[in-house]
């Protein structure tokens, strides 16, 4: 995890890193880390993140979408990049 604090400080860090282990990705592996975020307009509070990481061996993205409380949602990738198959 400490890898990812590197590239972006976040206290979903560690479900990320969770997330991505789950789906045998290493955290070693991450390239880059960028966090979007989702506001409700009406209250102004975050009711949810995006977590867009770029791999060190494919091009795209490898997207980990969180709640407001960094519960995981769903792990997809995005332009090119690839989940490892499912055993």
């Amino acid at each position: 995890m400490s890898a990812l604090n590197r590239l972006s400080s976040n206290s979903c860090n560690p479900v990320v890193a969770s997330s991505l282990a789950g789906v045998r990705i290493p955290v070693s592996e991450v390239r880059y880390l960028a966090y979007g975020l989702y506001r409700d307009i009406r209250r102004g509070e975050i009711v949810g993140y995006d977590a867009w990481m770029g791999l060190n061996s494919q091009p795209g993205a490898v997207v980990v979408q969180l709640d407001a409380l960094c519960a995981p949602q769903q792990i997809y990738a995005r332009g090119g990049a690839r989940l490892p198959d499912a055993r």
